[in-house]
């Protein structure tokens, strides 16, 4: 949320943002995780799997009930991608504009 100052009036706005990202971030950004790490000399090589999202990760991993699987299976596919980033680049842009105070780009560089 940057270096705006927020308070009360702006908390549902602030929630909003978080669970739009919580979507967006567990089902429709995939990542690369790191799984080997070597040291030769000087030079390190590292190796990364494939990009997954957190959702795909989860699934993979067997540790969820058949239950939950549904219920986030359902939620997964409910999801259209440019509408949840569309609504989530609009409620951040509705949570700068509930700001006390705007956020300064850089406080201590003097402009040339």
């Amino acid at each position: 949320m940057g270096y705006q100052r927020l308070e009360t009036p702006a908390l549902p706005a602030l929630e909003r943002v978080h669970d739009l990202a919580r979507d967006y971030v567990n089902f429709l950004h995939p990542v690369r995780r790191l799984t080997e790490k070597v040291r030769r000399g000087a030079r390190i090589t590292r190796r990364y799997d494939t990009a997954q999202t957190p959702y795909r990760r989860l699934v993979v991993s067997g540790v969820l009930s058949k239950a939950t699987t549904r219920q986030l299976a359902g939620r997964s596919t409910g999801l259209d991608p440019l509408h949840l980033k569309l609504e989530l680049e609009s409620a951040q842009r509705t949570l700068a504009d509930r700001a006390v105070r705007a956020a300064v780009a850089h406080p201590l560089r003097s402009e040339l």
